[in-house]
Order: structure tokens, then sequence, then C-alpha cells
């Protein structure tokens, strides 16, 4: 009918303005405008076959030969977008800049010295833009927008921080000159300094999310009611705190992105994320109930990572700290995560880990908060019917916590 001739005909227009772009013998300068100026158009049901054509233009018919102008016009357009556009173009835009980032680390990009320079020269600037403090689009107002710069954040932790096991290995775009690797060195220092940024602001951020509503930073108290706990939703960005979830939001999508695609596996990236488990854990509650989804979405997708040997102990740290925490949601989440943590690094928590696990969770079971005191139970349940079969030091870490709940 005509929706399938007027889906033919976008399919054959994508693929003439992806040919034209991946050319080396056209010089069409208007191709490239006009491909993006599309992409940012088009309705979510059409952005595939337009960003599949941004995807064969700067891959090029041949390694070496994609398209500059596609990667200069997704950066000319932050300017454009970023102060007066609508929230759907921008997101679109993070999308190009995505779909660009995907191939030029894939492998089959990898060519000359000049097309390899100046997709790295594309990345570099892309991670420059998510770590500006003033204007990442990681902060933005729109949800939309955050999870693609999200997107693209882990792309390109992937591509540069873990060579070993990751989807897109950085050794393919090495290039031949000493300038590219100079560039890929730079490029890694950054996407690493980052990360670092999302471990050194998510605990401040986190304690600003919980001051939107002072009733929920009560220590060790009972939940206050439904209407005392979540303010107006309308209210929810025009404090001075908005910001900062907004931005705290845009580290846990990135977090989501990086446990999704196993790039978590880097031992940067690892160690980032243990870092920050406090802050995930104290933001499992808050007046934003969409803001709340999305540290709980986080939290998920952690129960079911293994983390590295080394950084084992950093995230039992976290655990503890979240089980102290003052926030009794942050409690009880944290004895969630400690169930699953447990189990999965059963066989490499050194005996002391294990002990100050058992014992946080003894604990937990005199908690003033009837739902903490209920999940510790569960919790140490498991612990005694599992825990024992790593080492000794697990059966003797059971032991002292039941002799100390018999004497509680």
């Amino acid at each position: 009918g005509e929706a399938a001739r007027t889906g033919g005909a976008r399919v054959a227009a994508a693929e003439a303005l992806a040919g034209v772009l991946a050319s080396p013998h056209v010089d069409a300068p208007w191709a490239a405008p006009l491909l993006l100026k599309t992409v940012a158009e088009s309705a979510a049901e059409e952005a595939e076959e337009w960003l599949r054509a941004v995807r064969y233009a700067v891959r090029g018919e041949a390694p070496g030969e994609g398209s500059d102008d596609v990667l200069r016009g997704v950066l000319a357009a932050d300017g454009l977008l970023s102060s007066s556009s609508t929230t759907a173009r921008e997101a679109r835009r993070l999308e190009a800049a995505l779909a660009c980032v995907s191939q030029l680390t894939s492998g089959k990009s990898a060519g000359s010295t000049e097309s390899t320079l100046a997709g790295l020269a594309f990345q570099e600037a892309l991670v420059d833009e998510l770590a500006d403090e003033e204007n990442t689009p990681l902060a933005r107002d729109s949800r939309a927008v955050r999870e693609e710069a999200a997107k693209v954040a882990s792309a390109l932790a992937g591509a540069h921080l873990a060579p070993e096991g990751a989807r897109r290995p950085a050794e393919l775009f090495h290039g031949t000159s000493e300038t590219t690797s100079e560039i890929l060195e730079r490029l890694r220092a950054k996407t690493a300094a980052l990360l670092e940024s999302f471990a050194a602001g998510a605990d401040e951020a986190s304690r600003a999310v919980l001051l939107e509503n002072p009733a929920e930073a009560q220590t060790k108290q009972p939940r206050a009611s439904e209407t005392e706990t979540f303010s107006d939703a309308r209210t929810l960005d025009a404090g001075p705190r908005a910001r900062q979830r907004r931005w705290l939001e845009g580290a846990l999508l990135t977090v989501i992105q990086l446990a999704k695609h196993g790039e978590i596996a880097c031992p940067v990236a690892s160690e980032v994320v243990a870092r920050c488990i406090p802050a995930i854990l104290r933001a499992q509650e808050t007046p934003d109930r969409d803001f709340a989804l999305v540290a709980k979405r986080a939290l998920t997708y952690l129960k079911y990572v293994v983390f590295p040997v080394g950084q084992v102990g950093l995230a039992a740290r976290g655990a503890l700290l979240g089980l102290r925490d003052d926030n009794w949601h942050a409690r009880a989440a944290a004895l969630k995560f400690a169930q699953a943590f447990t189990f999965r690094h059963a066989f490499v928590l050194d005996g002391a880990t294990r002990v100050a696990l058992y014992e946080a969770v003894v604990e937990a079971t005199r908690d003033p908060q009837i739902e903490v005191r209920a999940l510790a139970s569960t919790t140490l349940v498991g612990f005694l019917r599992g825990g024992a079969a790593a080492d000794g030091s697990a059966a003797r870490a059971r032991d002292a916590a039941l002799k100390r709940a018999s004497t509680a």
C-alpha cells in the first residue's frame, strides 16, 4: 500500500545519500547537512533507516574512505541545538553520534592514518562535551537526552578503557603514526577522567537528591507517609539541587550501559562503579519516582556483575557503607545487594571481608526499621545456608554471628 511505497522510497533515499557520502569520488558538500537534518527530523519509527545511512557514510566504501563531513556535522550541531532546540532533536543528534562512535571503533573503519585521526578527534570532542561541567548532556533537563548521552559515554569507555573483552577493542584503530598514538592515549585519559568524575561527585549528589525532601533523610526513622514523602513533581526541577539530581541520573544511566554491555569488566570502570555503590544504594527512594526507578535499575544490573578480583574488596566496602547508612531505604537496598554480591563472589571474598558482611547483617536484624529487620533476617538465612561452602572463614563467621545474635 501507500505505507510500503513511502517506506521503500525512504530507504532508497537513505541509501543514495549514504552512497554519495561514502564515495571518495563524489564531492557533495550538501549531502552531510541534508542527511543529519533528516535524521534530526525523522519520526521514531523511521530513525533507524537514517541512522543506518549515517553508519555507512562514516564507514565508507573501503577502509579510510568514510565521510568526515558527517563527523563535523554531528559536532557542529551541538552548538546549534543545545540552547534552543527541541529535546527530541538533541536526543537524535546524540543517537547519530553513537552511530558514528560505534562504526569508528568497530575495526571496519581503521584505514589510513588521516581517517583514523579524524575519527579520534571526533571521539575526543565528544568526551570533552560529556565532561563539560556546565553544559554536559548527561545533566540536561530531558531524560531522553540523558539516556542517549549515557549510551555515548559507555560506548567511548568500552572502546578506550576495556581493550580486553570489550566489544570494540581499542587496538583495532591504532594508527601507524606517532601522532595517532598520542591522541589515543590522551583520549583514554580523558575517558577515564569522565568516569572518575562520577565516583568523585556521586556521594554529594545522592545526598543532595535526598535533601530535596528532608523527611527521607532523617536518621534511622520510619518512612513518612506518602503525602509527606513525595513532593509535587512540578517542583522537582525548580530547586538548586535539581541539576545535581539530573547529573547523577546521567551517571547512573551510564553505569547501566556499562553493566549491560560488559564494559564494567574494565578495571577503570569497575573501580568507578564500586566506588559509586553507596550513592546508588542511597538513591533508591527519592522524591522523583522516575529518578528512583533509574537508581533501582542500576542496582539490579549491579547484582549480576562479577567484579574483577582486584575490585571485590572495594565493592564489598560499598555494601558495608550502605548497610550503615542513615537512610533506611539505603540499608534495605544494601541488604538486597549483599545477598547477590556475596553469592557471586563467595570464592574470592577474603575472610575478613566475609566476617564484616556477616556482622553487618546480624546488626541489621536489630535495626529500628521493621522492613530492614525483615530483609536482614532473610539475608542472614541465605548466608547461613550457602555462605559456609566457600571456605572455613565463612563457617567461623557464621558461628560468630549466631553467637552474637543469641546473646543480643
